[in-house]
């Protein structure tokens, strides 16, 4: 078991980093300093039949691995980390972005409200649940947490071409530290 998740999660990763790398790599009118990752699935992109297939496939593999966890150790920062990669998962996929201002842009808005929020909460509880059993861990939670605001801070500071750029701190560092976790976690699951 405790092989399978990371083997799981690591092919979740890779798969992330996949869409975003052939989505940059097929659309070609696409700027990765000024767009945002979510514009490679939006309505229109090129090949976004593909990338959204990758993209699913990743946060499937990721929820997965999550609500495993979440069942077999029962923590408080893996059951909202589980929450958000369901809800990241279902909520894109049923709200690409289409850049018209109809109702799938304001529905791509508020999933990534409550992914942000649920992010946020949830790197918190994971601290909260290690900060006596693991203080190295809990310290790392934290500075996931720092480079999810500054990239956020960022993004509303830095000029519209870096844009891209400020968004994948915060995106980036949650998908990299969902692998971290699986893979921290999953050594704690007895007989498995």
């Amino acid at each position: 078991m405790k092989r399978k998740l990371k083997v799981l999660a690591l092919l979740g990763l890779v798969l992330y980093f996949m869409h975003v790398i052939l989505g940059n790599i097929l659309n070609h009118g696409y700027n990765p300093l000024k767009q945002a990752v979510s514009d490679l699935t939006a309505d229109g992109a090129s090949n976004v039949i593909l990338i959204r297939l990758i993209t699913f496939l990743s946060g499937l593999l990721f929820s997965v691995c999550l609500i495993v966890l979440s069942l077999k150790i029962r923590k408080k920062g893996i059951i909202g980390f589980a929450c958000m990669q369901c809800v990241s998962t279902i909520g894109y996929l049923i709200f690409p972005l289409s850049n018209k201002g109809d109702y799938k842009d304001i529905g791509h808005l508020v999933v990534t409200g409550i992914v942000v929020l649920l992010s946020i909460v949830s790197i918190i509880l994971v601290y909260l649940d290690e900060r006596k059993i693991n203080k190295k861990f809990s310290i790392f939670s934290l500075v996931v947490l720092l480079v999810m605001f500054l990239g956020a801070m960022f993004s509303n500071i830095l000029s519209d071409s870096y844009f891209g750029v400020a968004e994948r701190f915060t995106v980036y560092s949650v998908i990299i530290y969902m692998y971290i976790l699986v893979v921290y976690y999953s050594k704690k699951i007895k007989n498995g």
